[in-house]
């Protein structure tokens, strides 16, 4: 580990090198997450009443699933 340390040291280009191949590696991950499909779930619950004689409420409940593809 100390020989690497020292090389790293004497020779920056080595160090710039792997920092280039690191940016590489991450835009090339941003590039292929871009194209990945995404998939959305909201959804809810709710209450809802109305005052009358007999004091009824009424629940609602809804979901969405949707999924986009980027081009």
């Amino acid at each position: 580990m100390q020989a690497i340390q020292q090389a790293l040291e004497i020779h920056p280009e080595v160090q710039a090198s792997i920092n280039s191949r690191l940016a590489a590696d991450y835009r090339l991950k941003a590039a292929k997450g871009g194209s990945l499909p995404r998939v959305d779930l909201p959804g809810g619950y709710g209450r809802e009443g109305r005052l009358t004689i007999c004091r009824s409420q009424h629940r609602r409940a809804h979901s969405i699933l949707e999924t986009v593809q980027s081009l």
